[in-house]
């Protein structure tokens, strides 16, 4: 089900400001970037919080390279909810059977479903965000990632 993708460091956001730190770190390093809610975040906070801050982020920092990921745990009316609101990309835990009508829909949608695969920073876990976010490229560039 997993579609490939060229493999770019991940961001876990919670907020906005989340978003900005890790697009700003992103834009001045000139790397491509993944964003991704929380795991299940759908599940507590819905899709639109997600797409909402995305929309804001384009307005704000429309240069940074970045994919969006929502991660939508093993809810799939939560996944379909969040495709049929305009996500591009989501992530879907599940039996391969719903894995596959997921992934129909998606693809339908001109979406994707699951991933990715490279390293990631909660950025909740961090206390200074803008320098977690560069010191973060910083690692996975020197660790020989494709995309940074």
């Amino acid at each position: 089900m997993e579609q490939a993708q060229a493999i770019r460091p991940v961001f876990i956001i919670h907020s906005l400001a989340h978003a900005a730190a890790a697009a700003r770190a992103a834009t001045e390093a000139g790397k491509a970037v993944t964003l991704s809610s929380a795991p299940g975040a759908t599940g507590y906070a819905g899709a639109g919080w997600f797409l909402a801050v995305l929309a804001a982020l384009a307005e704000t920092q429309p240069a940074a390279d970045i994919d969006a990921l929502l991660d939508c745990g093993d809810d799939a009316a939560a996944a379909i909810e969040a495709l049929h609101a305009g996500a591009r990309w989501i992530r879907l835990d599940g039996a391969e059977m719903l894995l596959r009508e997921v992934a129909e829909l998606a693809e339908s949608a001109g979406a994707r479903l699951n991933g990715p695969a490279g390293p990631a920073l909660d950025l909740a876990k961090v206390r200074d965000i803008d320098e977690a976010c560069r010191a973060f490229l910083a690692r996975a560039r020197s660790q020989g990632s494709d995309a940074v």
